[in-house]
């Protein structure tokens, strides 16, 4: 095994993965489709979310942080209790905080929905 290893090329791409890039190289127009859907309802969480005068920096990613602080694993709680599946990441004080994946127009209208109720 290791004299395999010691000829093969370092990170190589199976002809499969090979073939599905290709494929997503072809369906370009369906990409960009896509990437526009996700900027706009990453907008649209981003903007309702600190018009709930949250702390909601700006994203460049498929998803939202918002910093939580102390209150990152209760808050977790509460979107997980309603089935929103968030990711708490506590760190530290100043780095506390949840990250929220870009969904559907449902879903981040559910995630607003619980925002508004978030405990204090």
């Amino acid at each position: 095994a290791q004299a395999v290893r010691a000829t093969s090329l370092p990170f190589g791409v199976s002809s499969l993965a090979q073939a599905a890039v290709v494929a997503s190289l072809d369906a370009q127009d369906e990409l960009s489709a896509r990437v526009a859907d996700l900027v706009a309802q990453r907008t649209v969480l981003v903007d309702g979310l600190r018009s709930l005068g949250l702390e909601v920096p700006d994203s460049e990613g498929n998803f939202a942080w918002l910093a939580a602080g102390a209150r990152t694993l209760r808050w977790a709680e509460h979107f997980g209790t309603a089935g929103v599946a968030v990711r708490p990441y506590v760190a530290g004080e100043d780095a506390d905080g949840i990250r929220i994946t870009v969904g559907e127009h449902e879903a981040n209208a559910l995630v607003l929905e619980l925002a508004r109720t978030l405990p204090h």
